[in-house]
């Protein structure tokens, strides 16, 4: 129920396992409560949106979680296609959206990018990816969870990104070094994004 990132970051003084084993009951059945309201299609929007205001960090993050969710229901078969319910169910969560963009957690910042960067305007799509961008570790840092999941999260909107604005921003990404178990999923993320973006230009 934590996204790994955070999970490596709230246990970087022992070990995820003993960390765990520290975690009080109550604390673990709010935040397994938030991950199953955020992904049970049938509960209301509004407390979903109460998620996003809480003081835990992961409860939070699954209260973005569970706005992407809604989002992507409406935008065609693969989330991609918005509709005119994406429109509005966007401008109704939108002022949400745009405070969890300046959450203090990066995992909850990262969902609420990628819900810019796929149901906002095209400027707002390129601002995310900025953004996420900014986001990402530097050096031998960059080989870490959280960069896999911020290139999940440019995957999902590469298709509305040109190339030429921001070629600087892709060249450092295709030159990031992996060398750890990490390494297939990040390049093929990477592959990926330029992929969706080479269709994107030649359309």
């Amino acid at each position: 129920i934590f996204p790994e990132a955070m999970m490596l970051r709230r246990s970087e003084k022992t070990t995820p396992y003993n960390w765990g084993q520290t975690l009080k009951q109550d604390d673990y059945n709010k935040i397994l409560h938030a991950a199953e309201l955020a992904t049970d299609r049938k509960i209301n929007l509004k407390e979903i949106i109460a998620l996003s205001d809480d003081l835990e960090e992961c409860v939070r993050y699954w209260g973005a979680i569970g706005l992407l969710i809604r989002l992507a229901d409406t935008a065609g078969s693969d989330g991609t296609k918005p509709t005119a319910l994406t429109k509005k169910l966007y401008s109704e969560i939108y002022p949400i959206v745009l405070k969890l963009q300046n959450d203090s957690e990066a995992n909850v910042k990262i969902v609420a990018l990628e819900i810019v960067g796929r149901f906002g305007t095209e400027p707002d799509a390129g601002m995310a990816f900025k953004n996420l961008f900014i986001l990402i570790p530097s050096g031998k840092d960059a080989d870490t969870p959280l960069t896999q999941t911020i290139l999940a999260a440019i995957d999902s909107f590469a298709f509305r990104l040109s190339l030429a604005k921001y070629r600087n921003e892709f060249d450092t990404l295709s030159a990031i070094k992996f060398s750890t178990r990490s390494t297939a999923t990040a390049k093929s993320l990477v592959n990926s994004i330029f992929r969706r973006i080479s269709n994107e230009q030649k359309n």
